[in-house]
C-alpha cells in the first residue's frame, strides 16, 4: 500500500464559521437521519440526498436529483460531508472533481451554508494547502479549545487497495442504499429537519424492491400484473444486479 499523507487545518476564518453554544432543538434526540453523496451517473458529479429512520433503508430525495451542482472549478463534485454547526444550522464540505482524474492538482475544496438542507447557499471555494496535489474527501469537526473549526482531508496523488482491514460487509438484505450512491456522509437530523427533506421534490414517483429468488431481473407492474423482465449486462444500472430492482408504472 503507498502512504497516504493526511492533513489537518485550522479552518475557522477559511470556512466562515464561528463557535456557539448549541441551540436547544441540537440538543433534541435525533429523529431520522440524512445521507449525502454523490452519484457519477451521467458525469453529473453533484450533491444528493436521501433520509431514514433507521440508518438501513434510504428513500432518495428530489427524485433522486441533484440538490446542488457546483458552478465554479471543475463544476463537479466528490465525496460530500455534512457538518452541522454550533448555530444548529449546516454546513457541506466536497472534493472538486468530476470525472475520475485522481492525478489532478486542485488544492481547493467546495463549501455551501444551508439552513435545513433543502437550499445551499454562499458557495465557495476553499483553498487548503499549496502542495502540488489535491485536496479530496474534506472533514469536519469542532476544536473548542482553539474556538474554531479544523479540516482534515487526504492530499496524496494515486490510489492504492487497503488489505486486511477488520471491516465485515453488510448484506443486501439489510441494507437499502440510493442507487450507485457514492462515498456517503450520514448524521442525526431532527422531525422538522426530516419533513422538510421529505417535502423536497415532492412524493417520490418510484420506490425499491428487492428480490432473493431472482438476482438479475426487474419485477414491472404491467395489466395490475407483476412482469420480471432481464436486467441486461448493457443496463445502466448492470452493477446493481445483486438483488436490486425499482418499481416502473
Amino acid at each position: 500500500m503507498s502512504p497516504r499523507r493526511v492533513i489537518a487545518v485550522s479552518c475557522a476564518v477559511l470556512l466562515g464559521l464561528a463557535l456557539a453554544p448549541p441551540p436547544a432543538a441540537q440538543a433534541a434526540s435525533c429523529a431520522a437521519y440524512v445521507m449525502g453523496y454523490f452519484n457519477r451517473s451521467g458525469d453529473r458529479y453533484a450533491l444528493h440526498l436521501a433520509v431514514s429512520d433507521d440508518g438501513l433503508q434510504w428513500a432518495p430525495r428530489n427524485q433522486n436529483e441533484p440538490v446542488v451542482t457546483p458552478a465554479a472549478g471543475t463544476q463537479g463534485l466528490r465525496d460530500p460531508y455534512i457538518l452541522r454547526k454550533q448555530d444548529g444550522t449546516f454546513l457541506v464540505l466536497a472534493t472538486g472533481l468530476k470525472g475520475r482524474v485522481f492525478h489532478q492538482n486542485d488544492q481547493y475544496i467546495h463549501v455551501w451554508d444551508s439552513a435545513n438542507l433543502t437550499s445551499f447557499t454562499n458557495h465557495r471555494r476553499a483553498r487548503l494547502h499549496t502542495m502540488a496535489t489535491h485536496s479530496w474527501a474534506p472533514e469536519a469537526f469542532k476544536v473548542p479549545a482553539r474556538n474554531a473549526y479544523a479540516v482534515i482531508y487526504s492530499a496524496c496523488n494515486g490510489t492504492s487497495n487497503i488489505d486486511g482491514n477488520p471491516w465485515s460487509p453488510l448484506g443486501q438484505r439489510a441494507y437499502t442504499p440510493p442507487i450507485s450512491s457514492k462515498h456517503a456522509t450520514i448524521i442525526p437530523i431532527t422531525t422538522a429537519e426530516k419533513d422538510a427533506l421529505i417535502s423536497l421534490g415532492g412524493p417520490p414517483r418510484w420506490n425499491r424492491s428487492k428480490s432473493y429468488v431472482f438476482p438479475d431481473r426487474y419485477p414491472r407492474h404491467s395489466g395490475f400484473a407483476l412482469r420480471i423482465d432481464p436486467l441486461g449486462s448493457g443496463s445502466a444500472l448492470a452493477d446493481r444486479q445483486d438483488a436490486t430492482f425499482m418499481l416502473t408504472d
